[in-house]
């Protein structure tokens, strides 16, 4: 019989290796290219180093960068989990 005090068995859910992270940031840095938004400085300089830190140090980043004057803003959840997707979208915001 079941009772209702049962444990409950934890997943346990797989990392992202090093080089699945190197693909998914590849791809990230190329679209953004395609957008023209590499020509902004200050906030690629803050993606590269965060992505520098995700991939070699397993540092989590989840948080947006803003890129002044485009009115837009770059939301990124890099987890390294693989029960999250690597997400990096780019969102208009009138207020930037």
């Amino acid at each position: 019989m079941n009772s209702k005090k049962e444990k409950k068995i934890k997943k346990i859910y797989e990392q992202y290796s090093p080089s699945e992270k190197i693909e998914k940031i590849l791809d990230v840095r190329k679209k953004l290219k395609e957008f023209g938004l590499d020509s902004f400085e200050e906030p690629m300089n803050i993606f590269k180093d965060v992505c520098k830190d995700y991939i070699s140090n397993n540092i989590e980043f989840t948080s947006s960068i803003k890129f002044p004057g485009t009115q837009r803003v770059m939301e990124c959840m890099l987890k390294n989990s693989k029960k999250y997707e690597i997400t990096v979208i780019l969102k208009y915001n009138p207020n930037i």
